[in-house]
């Protein structure tokens, strides 16, 4: 299949050949195509999946980098979220991309590419595909989490950001240090 000039579907979007060297999503139907996340952004990347595993009950799962379907219809949309939590029961199916309806919450870490999408873009499609809880996270100074809980009206009640430590309770008691998230890690000496 050669470069697309129309608006694609979901399987058009399926039928790509695989390429690492870039990151593709699906926006209405246009493909967009970002860098690979950086050193920084895969560091946050790496302990904010550490730190919701670590918190999660044993019931869900926390995984990166899978793509997401917001919208399978035309035109569709297909993200590749940070951090995803989804059920163990459909981790363990090993889908190749998850459905929107599947996943519990999204975080994005959010880099001076992404800003717009992440903060604009992204809370109104994930509001509308139903997934019910999202944050952002800014490493820019002062570091900060935006979290986002689908509201009875199917959008998004957007709470002020927060720094230090970020704790809610729900969907379950998590927080997360920003203090810890970017800080350089002590290294174990073998004895």
């Amino acid at each position: 299949m050669g470069w697309p000039y129309d608006l694609m579907t979901l399987a058009e979007f399926e039928e790509l050949p695989e390429d690492t060297t870039r990151q593709y999503e699906l926006q209405d139907g246009v493909l967009v195509t970002s860098p690979l996340p950086g050193p920084l952004h895969q560091k946050a990347r790496f302990r904010v999946t550490n730190a919701l595993s670590s918190q999660l009950p044993s019931v869900w799962r926390v995984v990166h980098g899978v793509e997401t379907v917001t919208r399978p219809d035309f035109p569709a949309c297909v993200r590749v979220p940070d951090v995803v939590v989804v059920p163990d029961h459909v981790f363990d199916e090993r889908l190749a991309r998850f459905s929107a309806t599947q996943v519990l919450m999204v975080v994005e870490i959010v880099s001076a590419g992404s800003r717009t999408t992440d903060t604009v873009v992204k809370p109104v499609e994930y509001a509308e595909a139903g997934v019910p809880y999202y944050w952002t996270v800014h490493l820019a100074e002062p570091m900060s989490v935006t979290a986002y809980r689908l509201g009875d009206n199917g959008q998004y009640e957007k709470d002020p950001p927060a720094t230090g430590v970020f704790a809610v309770p729900d969907p379950f008691p998590l927080s997360l240090d920003l203090t810890e998230l970017m800080s350089p890690r002590k290294r174990r000496v073998d004895q």
